[in-house]
């Protein structure tokens, strides 16, 4: 039998977007008494290669 090493964390890294706003989901570790989702915001802009955060 395998021992844990801490709760499991959730699926890699994921994105949202409509075109325009952006939302980014990193990766949390989820327990059974404390649940977090960490949710950062951004827009994306013409000019730049990468979301404004």
């Amino acid at each position: 039998m395998a021992i844990s090493k801490g709760s499991p964390l959730t699926p890699k890294e994921g994105w949202l977007s409509d075109g325009r706003k952006v939302l980014r989901f990193p990766p949390t570790r989820w327990e059974r008494t404390y649940q977090r989702l960490e949710i950062t915001s951004g827009e994306l802009l013409p000019d730049q290669l990468v979301p404004l955060f």
